[in-house]
């Protein structure tokens, strides 16, 4: 999957609620890239509460090629 377009792009963390709580350990920033919005979500699989992930939420974490697994653990692109 090419991420140039979606990594390149800056993304308003008030769209991303569960992103924006994640990123206030690490930024005061209001918008992101997709690559730190990535290595957010990647770093911080384990703390999400996935019942507070809303869908276009998950879409967002689907096209930055974030997916967790049935135990909520990350799968990065091209692990299986």
């Amino acid at each position: 999957m090419n991420h140039h377009n979606i990594d390149n792009a800056l993304h308003k963390l008030s769209v991303y609620p569960v992103l924006a709580v994640l990123a206030k350990k690490h930024t005061t920033a209001s918008r992101l890239d997709g690559r730190a919005c990535r290595f957010i979500y990647q770093n911080s699989m384990s703390t999400i509460d996935w019942t507070q992930v809303q869908e276009h939420e998950r879409a967002f974490m689907h096209e930055l090629g974030v997916e967790p697994d049935q135990t909520g653990n990350v799968i990065r692109e091209g692990q299986t």
